[in-house]
């Protein structure tokens, strides 16, 4: 498996090998921790696509002190503009973005993020796994 950072043009910035068997959500914190570490770096904010969505990614990347951006999986987003919808109604500005949080896992305590009843949005929390 190879690990490919690479800056917002897809530039590559740093390259790592690993274990075949190893998953994608577990390299990224290594390869960027490296970068960092060469380049004297203490701000990055990572950008990375709907397999880093777990609460326990998402915590390993917040020790880090690495602020981030994870996208959700396109089944999720009729979902999540309802909710953003109930809790903000329908009209939009042009350019608008819509900031959700999906957990990964479909459990009932996932499904009660986006409960009717609730009357603010989701928010993620670091203390909580």
């Amino acid at each position: 498996m190879v690990g490919l950072l690479v800056d917002r043009n897809g530039f590559p910035l740093e390259v790592g090998c690993f274990e075949g068997n190893k998953a994608e959500a577990s390299t990224i914190l290594p390869i960027v921790t490296a970068f960092q570490e060469r380049h004297s770096l203490a701000d990055m904010v990572i950008v990375a696509d709907a397999g880093m969505l777990s609460a326990g990614h998402l915590k390993e990347l917040d020790e880090a002190n690495l602020r981030f951006i994870v996208g959700s999986r396109v089944t999720k987003a009729p979902n999540d503009l309802a909710s953003h919808f109930r809790w903000y109604g329908d009209a939009f500005t042009d350019g608008q973005l819509i900031d959700t949080i999906t957990p990964r896992v479909a459990t009932d305590r996932a499904r009660g993020s986006n409960d009717v009843k609730k009357r603010a949005e989701p928010v993620w929390d670091p203390a909580r796994p």
